[in-house]
């Protein structure tokens, strides 16, 4: 065969990425569904106190 042959080794930089962008999915998955129910369930029916400010801007 050939004499300089290369090991094949794993893209270890590759598979860090991937592993961060399937993190972030998981913690949007999470915090999100959490954000709708505080804001958007819980806070206007008093359960929770909502901060509301109020932009003069828009």
């Amino acid at each position: 065969m050939n004499e300089h042959s290369t090991k094949k080794r794993p893209a270890l930089d590759h598979l860090f990425f991937w592993f961060m962008f399937a993190q972030g999915g998981v913690i949007a998955a999470l915090l999100i569904p959490v954000h709708i129910l505080v804001q958007g369930i819980l806070g206007p029916l008093g359960i929770v106190p909502v901060v509301d400010r109020h932009y003069d801007t828009w």
